[in-house]
């Protein structure tokens, strides 16, 4: 760690700990920044540029292949749960069915 974060270094441990995905931890009684931490890591899998960012990047850190990462989507989809009244706001139903729509339109080319 550097000098200069040296005071700050507890805090960091602890939000790497708690943002470490699979999580070990409940969102509930984190602290705000854990919570946006969590948020912006799930929130990658509804961004536009997912696919690069979770189907070839993720899947490469998984050791799963691109299609083997898609086929996972669906389900991981399904069971995303944001920590932030934003992200859970921003990121609802509506938003998270289209995404799966287009996992299961991909699928369906690939397969």
């Amino acid at each position: 760690i550097h000098p200069d974060d040296e005071g700050l270094f507890e805090e960091i441990a602890l939000l790497i700990r708690e943002t470490e995905y699979p999580y070990r931890y409940e969102s509930s009684g984190m602290s705000h920044s854990t919570q946006i931490l969590r948020d912006a890591d799930l929130s990658q899998a509804l961004s536009g540029v997912w696919v690069q960012q979770v189907l070839f990047g993720l899947s490469q850190e998984m050791n799963l292949t691109p299609l083997e990462m898609l086929r996972s989507q669906e389900s991981f989809l399904k069971n995303l749960k944001f920590a932030s009244k934003w992200a859970r706001e921003r990121f609802n139903d509506k938003v998270i069915e289209a995404k799966i729509a287009e996992v299961r339109g991909l699928l369906s080319i690939m397969e």
